[in-house]
């Protein structure tokens, strides 16, 4: 079921309200992708295997042999240092803590607490600012926030594992406590977030058998549970009885979406309460539909069953549907993702959401006593090669994510609060909150670069070996994904001879590209001292387009090197092709015909 839109009309003499603007986005026809994306996550994906491949093809690689270039393009994650991290020199108050619900409400130390959250993740933040960004936060009213943790950004590879600098987890939990603020922890292990892969390891997709992910395949389970054996120990000092900021704990994320496999969600939350113990809130979150929620949330096993909504849609109605899957009693209403902006695809205008309108449905939650969250209160920056991307019902449908994520939040990607957003939510905070927020700090400073010019030093191909992890390649009879050679993020480059039967104007067609390859031909040039390779390109391939490109008509073919330059422009972090292994694999055709 979908939950009815709002009427056109709000009733004005409710105190706390404010008009609402009928038209939300202004995006063009990124809304209308944007508006269907969402459509699909309510509606849910199908079977929810892990190994989406319907509608593929297994063709097999002709044997030619070929040489695989793998570039040392630096990691998928940014490695950022600070000082400025809290110590443990922290004043810990040692009295007893709790925090539990109770008659459909949240309590905090014995007594009645709303939740006013925000999004802000500390893995899009360089560490230097995490201070600053959380200040602003208290600024504008918050008194919580909610972050994921990224599986991929703290084992990045199956033996190295990293808590360093910006993955400092600990530090950043440090920080928010004291500054006295409360943390929601989204641990996954999926976490979609328009991020690389939804969260998942890249080196998942290596694993023989194909991993069966999001699912109770014991392969899969097996390193989730070797995972969390490190994560798990490392949150227990912050939980809130602990003395610590940790008030919940969210397992998967919109799992209603994508599955049904209820013994896995019932696995997660079973490590989960063995570890952290049974004073801790484990949540879930999932679009405030009945199939979602069915699907999603863990009716009856003691996990608190949160959910989301469109702006749009009408929050009561959201809220009695929630409570239909939480035990009587213990229902505190909570938006754990309210949509303050939108993302954001390559080749798209920038999301923009409308300040009013965003305040006006912030104010409808607010008025029913609920507890919320922001989505996103500082979207900030998808560093290096860690943006993600999105697919609809075909795999060619695949919209990859920018590396900003500013996501039209109250507070920019630079840290800016000027805005009209900023303060039409903080002004309807302030009606709900009982003291007036602190001052922010004074905003950042910021510079206009002007036109930069570009110069031109070398090509990329007489480079390669100072930028390929092995610069003689790795040999094999078929092409490998960037996975199976250990390659996480960038390019990785294919090489081979055109085969003799290859002529001009021969037709190149690659079965299936993840996810856009520059293809090259190349020979000797002798010149009238030195002989030198000249490359020419050829043309482009991408997932959601052409497949098929012609050798030129004017150049001597026999003889010719063929180079195929493959970018991986962000693995799925949502939609059915959740499996997105990247580059060419043995089951990809490259085929090359007389036209």
């Amino acid at each position: 079921m979908l939950l009815p839109s709002l009427p056109s009309q709000l009733d004005l003499s409710r105190p706390g309200t404010v008009p609402v603007r009928r038209k939300e986005w202004q995006l063009g026809e990124s809304r209308s992708r944007s508006s269907s994306m969402m459509r699909q996550k309510l509606q849910g994906w199908g079977s929810g295997r892990g190994q989406a491949l319907s509608g593929s093809v297994a063709l097999t690689m002709s044997p030619i042999a070929i040489l695989v270039l793998v570039f040392s393009s630096g990691c998928l994650f940014y490695s950022v240092k600070s000082h400025l991290l809290p110590t443990d020199n922290i004043d810990y108050d040692t009295g007893a803590k709790s925090f539990y619900i109770a008659n459909d409400t949240f309590y905090k130390d014995g007594s009645p607490f709303r939740i006013l959250g925000g999004d802000l993740h500390y893995f899009r933040v360089h560490p230097q600012y995490w201070e600053d960004r959380l200040q602003r936060a208290k600024a504008l009213g918050l008194n919580a926030i909610q972050t994921y943790v990224p599986w991929n950004l703290h084992q990045p590879q199956p033996e190295k594992l990293n808590f360093e600098d910006g993955a400092n987890l600990e530090g950043y939990l440090k920080l928010v406590q004291k500054l006295g603020m409360l943390v929601m922890l989204r641990i996954g292990p999926y976490i979609c977030a328009e991020w690389d892969f939804g969260g998942f390891p890249a080196w998942l997709l290596s694993v023989r058998p194909e991993l069966s992910l999001r699912t109770s395949d014991p392969q899969y389970l097996k390193l989730v549970d070797a995972w969390w054996d490190v994560l798990l120990p490392k949150i227990v000092p912050y939980l809130y009885c602990h003395q610590g900021p940790v008030i919940m704990v969210q397992i998967e994320n919109e799992y209603g979406s994508f599955g049904a496999d209820r013994s896995y969600m019932e696995h997660l939350a079973a490590k989960v309460r063995a570890v952290l113990g049974e004073e801790i809130i484990l949540y879930t979150t999932d679009g405030a539909v009945s199939k979602n929620l069915e699907h999603g949330s863990l009716e009856g096993s003691g996990v608190y069953t949160a959910v989301d909504f469109p702006t749009e849609w009408d929050p009561a109605t959201a809220f009695a549907l929630q409570k239909q899957y939480n035990a009587q009693g213990n229902s505190p209403s909570l938006s754990s993702e309210f949509y303050t902006g939108w993302l954001t695809h390559w080749g798209e205008q920038l999301a923009q959401t409308d300040p009013e309108y965003t305040a006006a449905a912030l104010d409808r939650i607010l008025y029913l006593n609920a507890s919320v969250v922001l989505y996103m209160l500082h979207g900030g920056t998808n560093f290096g090669f860690t943006s993600g991307s999105n697919t609809g019902s075909s795999v060619r449908d695949f919209l990859p994510d920018i590396t900003s994520y500013d996501y039209d939040a109250p507070i920019g990607e630079a840290g800016d609060i000027d805005n009209p957003k900023f303060q039409a939510l903080k002004a309807v905070l302030g009606r709900y909150i009982l003291e007036s927020p602190p001052s922010p700090p004074p905003l950042p400073m910021r510079k206009a670069f002007g036109p930069l010019q570009l110069h031109k030093l070398s090509s990329l191909f007489h480079i390669l070996e100072y930028i390929s992890t092995d610069p003689s390649g790795l040999h094999m009879d078929q092409p490998s994904s960037m996975e199976s050679v250990h390659q996480i993020s960038g390019f990785i480059l294919y090489r081979t001879n055109l085969p003799s039967h290859a002529k001009a104007g021969s037709k190149i067609s690659i079965s299936k590209v993840h996810d856009r390859a520059q293809v090259f031909i190349s020979g000797l040039v002798e010149g009238d001292e030195t002989t030198s390779t000249r490359y020419l390109h050829v043309g482009t391939l991408e997932r959601w387009s052409s497949d098929t490109l012609w050798l030129p008509s004017n150049v001597a073919v026999p003889g010719l090197q063929l180079d195929i330059l493959v970018e991986n422009m962000g693995r799925v972090n949502y939609g059915p092709f959740v499996y997105d292994p990247k580059g060419s694999g043995p089951t990809d055709l490259l085929s090359i015909v007389d036209s």
